[in-house]
């Protein structure tokens, strides 16, 4: 992907992740001439021409359009909401950049995810495997997977975004040899 192309859909993902850290709305006062330099600080990032306000405005529109935001209009304030599947495109988000933390020394401990996602979850356990390997999980059978580092917040968080937790057990300890 170009780097134009990739700035531009990073625009909109930090559009979302702004709004969560403000709590899901902001608020703009309509009749100021340079209220988008509340947004300074998120894109300091961006090359100045591709932050021109005709294409910011665009970028919220698109957000509107698609769903993942909602504009109300009061007076001379402009409140910017996120909705509820602009919440799930942040948790994608979020999803897509998770990594497992590696610390400086291995504690000796195996985390072993072990599963048993009913058919009806088929999407869900094929998912949820993908991002195992992803996290770089290794197979030991279809529904056993292992890592060396401490994952419990990572898999907590995927189980629970997929409605698997009931499914999902996550056993912690060190092999013994005999």
């Amino acid at each position: 992907m170009k780097r134009a192309q990739k700035e531009r859909l990073n625009l909109a993902q930090d559009i979302l992740v702004s709004l969560v850290a403000l709590g899901g709305v902001m608020m703009i006062a309509v009749a100021a001439p340079n209220a988008l330099q509340l947004l300074d600080p998120l894109f300091k990032r961006y090359k100045k021409r591709t932050l021109k306000p005709s294409y910011i405005r665009q970028k919220f529109l698109d957000l509107e359009e698609k769903g993942l935001i909602r504009f109300n209009e009061k007076g001379d304030t402009m409140r910017i909401a996120l909705t509820e599947r602009g919440r799930e495109k942040i948790l994608e988000f979020q999803v897509d950049q998770m990594e497992v933390d590696i610390p400086l020394h291995w504690d000796g401990k195996w985390r072993l995810v072990i599963f048993d996602i009913p058919e009806k979850k088929k999407n869900e356990r094929e998912i949820f495997r993908q991002k195992l390997k992803e996290l770089e999980f290794e197979m030991i059978q279809d529904s056993v997977w292992r890592h060396k580092y401490p994952c419990h917040k990572e898999i907590e968080f995927l189980t629970h975004l997929y409605g698997i937790y009931p499914y999902v057990d996550l056993v912690e300890g060190k092999i013994l040899k005999l």
